[in-house]
């Protein structure tokens, strides 16, 4: 006789699952429309591995093609007045020397030429030695704010001319 005669199974409540799943996506989604909102983008970066992984905000920024990026693809790019001191402040940073990394740079953009980037960092995770293995942060566009600040001094060092035109006359 081939009938079945016993059958076994289990099952297992996935509601709790599926609502932790519900969450995250809504998190993400918070998440992701708040760095397109502020402009805002956001790295992860593992050193001992040299992987990177960055929001759409941070492809955009970088002018990236791939969420997925390593440490000699953005210094590559840096402008050339920079391209010495920054790669020495993140190795600063990786060696513990400084709490975060924070600095502005002039970055050579594939698409918009030369563009001002304020990064913002830290390391979150290290081994028992103190290697570096997770780094976290954010980067901005502050193209505008650098222009403003140019054209700021540019106008004080107008106005100092004519304070000295000025006094002369009244000499």
């Amino acid at each position: 006789d081939k009938n079945p005669v016993r059958m076994l199974g289990t099952h297992t409540d996935i509601n709790k699952m599926k609502e932790t799943e519900q969450k995250l996506l809504e998190t993400t989604e918070r998440f992701e429309l708040a760095s397109t909102a502020t402009g805002t983008a956001i790295y992860e970066w593992y050193p001992e591995e040299d992987s990177s992984y960055g929001n759409q905000q941070w492809n955009n920024l970088f002018g990236f093609e791939d969420h997925y990026n390593t440490k000699s693809t953005w210094l590559s790019r840096l402008h050339h007045k920079d391209a010495e001191h920054i790669p020495k402040i993140l190795e600063s940073h990786l060696n513990g020397e400084t709490e975060t990394y924070d600095v502005e740079f002039r970055y050579n953009h594939p698409i918009k030429e030369v563009i001002w980037i304020k990064v913002k960092g830290k390391v979150t995770q290290r081994d028992e030695e103190g290697k570096p293995l997770k780094m976290v942060g954010v980067a901005y566009d502050i193209t505008e704010k650098k222009e403003l600040e140019e054209q700021l001094k540019n106008h004080a060092h107008h106005l100092e001319e004519l304070v000295k035109e000025r006094t002369k006359k009244l000499e």
